[in-house]
């Protein structure tokens, strides 16, 4: 949970949150976290705590840089998975027209006019 002013952008929030929780885990492995008791790391980890708040505090348009920049590369990425997948569509499609082509050769389309 992270409380911030309102003058504060949201997304620049959430790098604070992201930056805190990575931090905290390169700091400490899997088994310190599930073996601790309330508070256990408190100590130690309150002065990094500490410093990435004067960081983001002090850094404010940086931070709303970087924060609006990720949002638009998940946005940008977003839209090239979605795209990237209706390429796969028009490619199975594609695929499925050359089987019927091959199946519908020169001989059958005469049959067909010839019919016709």
């Amino acid at each position: 949970m992270c409380m911030t002013e309102q003058s504060f952008a949201r997304p620049a929030a959430f790098v604070f949150l992201d930056d805190v929780r990575e931090t905290f885990l390169r700091m400490f492995s899997q088994n310190d976290i599930q073996r601790a008791i309330a508070h256990s790391l408190q100590k130690s980890f309150e002065k990094v705590l500490r410093e990435k708040m004067q960081h983001y505090n002090s850094s404010r348009e940086e931070i709303d840089k970087v924060a609006l920049l990720e949002k638009n590369v998940r946005s940008y990425s977003e839209e090239i998975i979605q795209a990237n997948g209706f390429f796969i569509f028009l490619n199975e499609r594609t695929d499925r027209t050359k089987i019927w082509e091959d199946r519908f050769d020169g001989t059958k389309s005469r049959e067909l006019k010839n019919r016709v």
